[in-house]
């Protein structure tokens, strides 16, 4: 059963320097493993089918894996692709971090983005990356219908599994994960030494926030259910799910999925 219960980076009040933190440590895990490769040639075409040449990332957090994506997606399509990184709270000095490193190819919008109501002016395929298990189930479908009112394609993935395994891992390992893996991100910065390891208020907000998000991921028949009570003669949909891969390790790991979801119009459309 899906329970929604809080995530402290969803919290309003929720000091940003805290956030900030929080996000940079999940983008630094999925950077470093590169856990999103498996969706490439999902995205790809996807992309394809639109003829579209960017793509929208909504609830970006710090920027996951982006710089990744955005140059194996290139790759893929033999044509260079641009991504905009957007956020209800953004984190501008990641943001402006990734944009400095990629020449402008993946740029970001400074002001607060609400994905359920994507400002018309952002066009290109939208993408939400371990992010959909923040919204509840209304907000789930307002996402989904906006994508249909601007007749915009929509990928979501999700790392996140809602298994007592990988909840109970997340419990007992979550703490020693965000120990080791701070000590690698840079910049560094005097504020991660001190709520990290000085007062390891990190670890414990990291964890809580982990494991939550276990809980609150959509199953495929979940999603099933969202898309159907949209109605949208012209909009199909696609539920499926890719085996985790990692970089440096060849072997797929069968044990792992990453769950996602496509909408897309019926016919095709080029959206730049």
């Amino acid at each position: 059963m899906r329970l929604h219960l809080f995530e402290f980076e969803d919290l309003d009040w929720f000091p940003q320097t805290l956030r900030d933190q929080i996000t940079e440590l999940l983008q630094h895990q999925l950077d470093s493993r590169g856990v999103y490769l498996g969706v490439v040639p999902v995205i790809a075409e996807l992309m394809e089918h639109t003829g579209a040449n960017r793509i929208i990332d909504l609830g970006s957090g710090s920027g996951g894996d982006v710089i990744r994506l955005q140059k194996e997606i290139d790759a893929a399509l033999q044509r260079p692709v641009e991504f905009r990184l957007t956020d209800k709270f953004p984190n501008l000095e990641a943001f402006r971090r990734i944009e400095t490193e990629t020449a402008g190819r993946v740029g970001h919008i400074a002001d607060s983005v609400d994905a359920t109501n994507v400002p018309d002016d952002l066009k290109g395929v939208r993408t939400l990356f371990t992010a959909f298990h923040h919204f509840r189930p209304e907000l789930a479908r307002q996402i989904l219908d906006d994508a249909i009112r601007a007749r915009s394609p929509i990928f979501i993935a999700e790392f996140t599994e809602r298994n007592f395994l990988t909840i109970l891992r997340s419990i007992l390992l979550g703490p020693f994960i965000a120990l080791i893996d701070s000590a690698s991100i840079r910049p560094f910065g005097w504020a991660r030494l001190l709520w990290t390891y000085l007062i390891p208020l990190i670890p414990f907000l990291y964890t809580w926030d982990a494991a939550v998000s276990h809980l609150r991921t959509y199953s495929r028949a979940e999603m099933k259910g969202l898309v159907s009570r949209l109605t949208a003669s012209d909009y199909t949909w696609q539920i499926g799910q890719v085996p985790v891969r990692e970089v440096g390790n060849p072997r797929i790991r069968a044990s792992r999925y990453i769950t996602y979801l496509i909408g897309r119009p019926s016919r095709p459309v080029t959206v730049n």
